[in-house]
């Protein structure tokens, strides 16, 4: 092997390994902020537990079991609010992987291409590629993030027919 091949090599081994930990970095973000709202979440839900115990043990009437369920709208906005919250760390994580992949793949692509002497028009090409590639990540987005909305509407309230937005 020349030195300029094991340099190139050093260099690619570099750059994987920046790759990876930028990536760790996002996975780790992300797996963060999920693990924090379900604590949040958690400790939530265990106080309305308790405080729906005490009540449920001072229940007279029928009166006071139904003044009871009208209590549980606080229940399903936490609920709407917990699913949209990880809908959304779900989006971001996703989004930031999938700009640092793309980056990268531009990066890496784009180097190898410019390397092998192609014809003029090629360079437009890749780049029209990648575009496609970017807005099918980008529609992939859109249609899981209303799919999401969609499901949670239809938890809220399921005499709520969801509508589907068309792609």
């Amino acid at each position: 092997m020349s030195i300029n091949s094991l340099d190139a090599l050093a260099e690619a081994n570099k750059a994987a390994a920046d790759t990876f930990l930028q990536m760790s970095t996002i996975c780790l973000e992300g797996i963060e902020r999920l693990v924090s709202l379900n604590l949040s979440t958690l400790r939530d839900a265990v106080e309305g537990g308790a405080a729906a115990a005490a009540s449920l043990g001072e229940v007279r009437s029928a009166a006071d079991i139904q003044a009871m369920q009208s209590g549980l709208t606080p229940l399903v906005d936490s609920t709407m609010a917990y699913s949209l919250s990880f809908q959304e760390i779900a989006a971001k994580t996703q989004q930031d992987l999938t700009a640092l992949i793309s980056a990268q793949l531009s990066t890496q692509l784009g180097a190898q291409f410019s390397q092998m002497n192609f014809k003029p028009g090629t360079s437009a090409a890749w780049n029209e590629a990648l575009e496609l590639f970017s807005r099918s990540a980008q529609q992939m987005v859109a249609s899981t993030s209303a799919k999401v909305a969609a499901a949670n509407i239809k938890a809220v309230n399921p005499n709520v027919k969801a509508t589907r937005k068309a792609a």
